[in-house]
């Protein structure tokens, strides 16, 4: 049994820009934190020092750039899921099941045997 090329396989239609943002976005979450205040004790510049800055969260009030990090996260994710079900519709799979695939395990623990909510 021959593998199949990279030629034959069919690479789904991506958004660049969704991609390369949400890859952007990762390395944020992962690397920025650190390698900003590393560089800022290594340098010890003004401008090492702002940059550090707003790689962590004030105490109670005002924001930073950090603080965008994870809600831009949230709103890729949210801004995909679109994209994913209609590709899923389309290629017409078994949507409603899979949508109660999604769903079941988050509402399993309030539900039944008879799949009514507990308490009601």
């Amino acid at each position: 049994m021959a593998l199949a090329s990279t030629k034959d396989m069919v690479q789904p239609d991506r958004i660049l820009s969704i991609d390369a943002l949400r890859g952007f976005d990762m390395l944020l979450i992962i690397f920025a934190d650190r390698f900003f205040i590393s560089l800022n004790e290594g340098a010890g510049t003004s401008f090492t020092e702002s940059l550090a800055r707003q790689f962590d969260h004030p105490e109670w009030f005002g924001s930073t750039f950090y603080d965008i990090v994870m809600p831009l996260f949230v709103f890729i994710v949210g801004a995909v899921i679109p994209f994913s079900l209609s590709r899923r519709k389309h290629l017409k799979e078994r949507y409603l099941l899979e949508t109660h695939q999604a769903f079941y395990p988050t509402l399993h623990p309030w539900l039944d045997r008879s799949g009514q909510f507990v308490g009601s």
